[in-house]
């Protein structure tokens, strides 16, 4: 008995176009807004740590490449960094204003 090769499945073979792997960027930021270092990657696997204070994280976190992580667990994306200062620094004044008695 004889088999042909045409018969095996060739790996790649399905003509189907490879996908290519899409980079994450994601960060976490404490309660009064200081940003940890970006952390760039692919699925599960890590590449790079950006700082946050160089050129290209400052150009990922204008551009709201970079999803945001929250010291509440609340998750921004898709946003420019001003963007979600200006609305944490708003909810803090709130918090603030509830309590007037409080020390500042």
């Amino acid at each position: 008995m004889t088999t042909t090769r045409a018969s095996r499945r060739q790996p790649g073979g399905t003509g189907e176009p490879k996908t290519q792997p899409v980079k994450q960027h994601r960060a976490a930021v404490l309660g009064d807004g200081k940003v940890f270092p970006i952390v760039e990657t692919i699925g599960r696997r890590v590449l790079r740590e950006i700082d946050p204070l160089s050129a290209e994280g400052r150009s990922l976190l204008d551009a709201g490449r970079v999803t945001l992580w929250f010291d509440d667990g609340a998750r921004a994306e898709t946003a420019p960094i001003q963007k979600i200062l200006d609305e944490l620094q708003s909810t803090v004044r709130q918090r603030r204003d509830a309590y007037p008695g409080m020390p500042r």
